[in-house]
């Protein structure tokens, strides 16, 4: 079995008396999709910002890119975030600068990125993928919701990694718009082969992640099949309640699940589970 790309090992971490994460397990290979689904609170965030190391568990183990990273000092873990991109929620760009330079971000402070005479180059790229190339001298505020987003995806490409982390990023978009959105991200995973761990509540996003891939010659999604029919790996469902996994499966074993929380999330967001 390939070395996993994450993996988490009966990971725990509190705040004070409340359980953030509980023994939580799992790994995700390369070129995997891990969906990550739980009601607010459930700890899928925290579970973001422990895989590259913003926050330490207070047991259990974290393995990125094969290594454990639990006690690397920041300075030392600065070598495994170079690889890693992530999208934030509401998409955290910095209102003062432009487009450009919020995409420049990375490569300007982070270690072993670009030279400076390639990141103008690299930023450009960057933007042609999520088809924002006219932006580069606008700020934040002149973009829509849904052109926001884009950038912040824009900005977690730059450095091109391997995984790439996203926080909700299609919360609070219309259909249109979050369609958009989740089309970047099979984009991105399906030429590059990239992993990506994609929190969401909408079960609509994390279908089109396990059932279709990004076809560059038609510049679109097509129909894998179900679970991607053995043309990618496949996706995987990872749901939380109150800090520890309730389900770990792909879609099949997630619709036939009777689990009352798991249905209950499922029907609160609107979304009928797939037929036996």
């Amino acid at each position: 079995m390939p070395s996993p790309i994450l993996e988490f090992s009966n990971v725990t971490l509190h705040f004070d008396d409340v359980v953030a994460l509980e023994k939580v397990s799992f790994r995700v290979e390369e070129g995997a999709s891990l969906v990550i689904m739980g009601v607010a609170g459930s700890g899928k965030s925290v579970l973001l910002k422990v895989s590259i190391g913003l926050v330490k568990p207070d047991a259990g183990d974290v393995y990125l890119f094969g290594e454990r990273i639990n006690d690397l000092p920041d300075q030392d873990l600065a070598r495994f975030r170079q690889h890693v991109g992530m999208v934030f929620q509401e998409s955290a760009l910095f209102d003062s600068l432009t487009v450009a330079e919020n995409v420049a971000y990375p490569l300007l402070n982070q270690q072993g990125q670009a030279p400076p005479g390639d990141v103008d180059a690299r930023v450009r790229e960057a933007l042609q993928f999520v088809e924002l190339e006219h932006t580069l001298e606008k700020l934040p505020s002149e973009l829509s919701g849904g052109m926001r987003r884009r950038v912040a995806i824009a900005r977690a490409i730059v450095n091109h990694p391997r995984l790439l982390l996203y926080d909700s990023p299609t919360a609070g978009l219309d259909p249109i718009t979050a369609h958009t959105i989740m089309t970047l991200i099979l984009k991105r995973r399906d030429i590059g082969n990239v992993t990506s761990l994609v929190v969401t509540h909408r079960l609509q996003d994390a279908h089109l992640l396990a059932n279709f891939r990004y076809d560059a010659a038609k510049g679109d999604l097509v129909a894998a099949g179900r679970n991607g029919a053995g043309t990618q790996p496949p996706t995987r469902f990872l749901i939380l309640n109150r800090g520890r996994v309730v389900f770990d499966g792909d879609e099949d074993a997630l619709s036939r699940q009777q689990d009352p929380y798991i249905r209950r999330f499922m029907i609160a967001k609107g979304v009928r589970a797939a037929k036996k």
